[in-house]
This record gives structure tokens, sequence and C-alpha cells, in this order.
């Protein structure tokens, strides 16, 4: 019970800084959990939406495949069509979307770790300096650089920040005036 007090007694002294601090750090959570939940909801309607959509691929794959396959006839080989069309069976489709699904939610599992491990790094990069002028006193002159290049660093990750979002947008943008499906997912 004694160092429950102490706890909370050194929790209300640190309370100008603490809660300033938590906040943020609760902020930056929330919005990183917001967009990769935002970001799995899009892919998993757009899979949802593919899975759906198979049977229609299927037809459309069988009418293109009808040219192929009678071209090749033309050239005088006998291909089995029944065992083309069961070699392009929904669900083997089907099977291949499951794996997707399985292997892209560990893949977003691992973003996810490493865009939070990402993010809390930035966060503490604002302060480096403070933590070596603490650390070493007053003689940080040399850590001039390093400042530089932390700041060099945060530029060019929100240039590219940007940069990226831009051609995402762009691109699904122009996939959906091409109307090709899930323009979401291809951007």
């Amino acid at each position: 019970m004694a160092a429950f007090v102490i706890v909370v007694a050194g929790m209300r002294a640190a309370e100008p800084i603490l809660v300033p601090l938590l906040f943020a750090v609760f902020l930056v959570v929330m919005g990183v959990l917001s967009v990769g939940i935002g970001f799995v909801l899009i892919i998993g309607t757009s899979l949802d939406d593919f899975s759906d959509a198979i049977p229609r691929y299927q037809i459309l794959l069988t009418q293109k495949m009808a040219p192929i396959h009678q071209g090749i006839e033309g050239l005088g080989f006998q291909l089995n069509k029944d065992g083309l069309l069961k070699s392009i069976d929904p669900g083997a489709s089907m099977k291949l979307v499951a794996q997707l699904l399985s292997g892209l939610g560990t893949a977003l599992t691992n973003s996810f770790l490493i865009f939070l491990t990402v993010v809390f790094i930035l966060l503490e990069a604002s302060n480096f300096r403070q933590k070596i002028r603490i650390a070493f006193g007053d003689q940080s002159h040399p850590f001039a650089q390093y400042h530089k290049i932390g700041n060099a660093i945060n530029h060019y990750l929100a240039i590219k920040t940007v940069v990226s979002l831009g051609t995402g947008v762009l691109v699904a943008i122009w996939v959906g005036a091409l109307d090709v499906d899930f323009p979401l997912t291809w951007g």
C-alpha cells in the first residue's frame, strides 16, 4: 500500500509533464490504429468483393481463352477443353484467395508493428538533442551535425510520404477512370 501511495504521489508531482506526454502518445496510437484499421477495411472489402466476383471472372476467362484454344487447335494441336477449364477451377481460386488473405494478414501485422516502431522512433528523435545534452553536458557541439542529419531525415520522410500518398491517389483515380475493378486496392 505504501508503494502505491509513493507511486501516486510521484505521478501527481509529474502531472504537468506526464499528462501532455501521455495524451500525445494516446493520440499517436489512436491515429496509427485508425489508419491501420482503415487500411485493413479497404483491403478486406476489396478481397471480399474479389471473392464474390470470382464466378464472373471465371466466365470472362473462359470467353478470353476460347480464341486461344481455337488458335492452338488451328495449329494442329489437340486440347481437351474440359480439362483446360477444370484447371481453372473456382475452388482453386478460392484456395488462392484464402492463402492470399492469410499471407496478407501476416504481412499487415508485421507492417503495423514496423510502422508503430518507426512512429515511436520518430517521436523520440525530436527529444534526442535534449537527451544528449543531459547525458554529456554542454559538450554537445559535435552533436549539432547529428541534429542536422535527423532534421534532414525527417524532411525526407515527410516528402516521401506526401509523394507516395499523391502517387497512390493518382493511380487510384486513373485506374478508376479506366474502369478497372478495385481501384482503391491498386492505388
